[in-house]
């Protein structure tokens, strides 16, 4: 299905704006990392390249 501009721009903006990941994460907040990761990339399925690699900061 086409993706219109409006979702184009919608899932940019939403894609910049996830949180990246750390070492010094707690459980719970690797967790709703996860499911907000999850979230995206079911909403906006031609954007997942914007979901932030684990870079594993400290």
């Amino acid at each position: 299905m086409p993706v219109t501009a409006t979702e184009n721009a919608i899932c940019r903006v939403w894609g910049m704006s996830l949180p990246t990941r750390s070492r010094s994460d707690t459980p719970q907040t690797q967790a709703e990392i996860g499911e907000a990761y999850a979230v995206f990339a079911a909403a906006c399925p031609n954007h997942s390249h914007l979901i932030p690699l684990n870079t594993d900061k400290g």
